[in-house]
């Protein structure tokens, strides 16, 4: 059995800090409804849903309201888990 590591931000600073940078607060995913991340690296796909794993075009995405501190929490588990920037 694979044993997930646990987000912390105080160790995982790259994770902090990519989030940070990329947030944006209330632009949300269509499908699954979650906060999405700019994409920096990317002109076609503007935004990264952590949650479904995906890169999203505008109009996959809409402004909802402000994520809240567990949705936030949840975004920065994500992003740990999928992208690894602290290995």
């Amino acid at each position: 059995m694979v044993q997930q590591r646990e987000f912390n931000p105080l160790i995982h600073v790259n994770t902090m800090a990519y989030v940070m940078q990329n947030d944006t607060v209330c632009r949300r995913c269509n499908r699954c409804g979650s906060v999405v991340l700019d994409e920096p690296d990317s002109k076609e796909y503007p935004y990264q849903c952590m949650n479904c794993d995906e890169d999203l075009y505008r109009h996959e995405t809409h402004i909802g309201e402000p994520h809240t501190d567990d949705e936030f929490e949840e975004l920065c588990e994500d992003t740990f888990s999928l992208l690894c920037l602290d290995d």
